[in-house]
């Protein structure tokens, strides 16, 4: 595996500020991202539901692997050199079933939580990283 390609929902605050953070890590590999209801999504990936997509983040390997929901966010902590060490803490018999349910409850409430941090301001995230 050289490449992951992420599809997102656009629409979606939360998603678009978690995206940018992605992309400004140093990753192992190159991750890109893309909205999931794109014309290019469809067309690279036909096999894959648009609808699906949006509702769950999607991670697609270059050599065909397909990630959804909390797999999809280990993935993307493994390939980031930050978030390595933690994918394979939170993928462990004794965290996973915990990082799952959590994964999945920010996934269900993503557009609440991406008004929250329209209150917090342009990019919260980049302001955790500086501390």
């Amino acid at each position: 595996m050289e490449r992951l390609t992420v599809l997102t929902d656009a629409n979606c605050t939360t998603c678009r500020r978690v995206a940018a953070w992605v992309e400004r890590q140093r990753a192992y590999l190159p991750i890109e991202i893309i909205p999931a209801d794109a014309a290019e999504a469809r067309e690279r990936f036909p096999g894959l539901d648009p609808l699906a997509m949006l509702g769950d983040l999607t991670v697609v390997s270059d050599v065909g692997e397909v990630w959804q929901g909390p797999g999809a966010w280990i993935t993307i902590l493994w390939a980031l050199e930050a978030g390595r060490t933690w994918s394979f803490r939170l993928a462990s018999p004794l965290l996973w079933p915990l990082a799952r349910r959590l994964i999945e409850l920010a996934s269900r409430e993503r557009m609440r939580l991406g008004a929250v941090a329209a209150m917090l301001g342009p990019d919260p995230l980049a302001r955790l990283q500086e501390r």
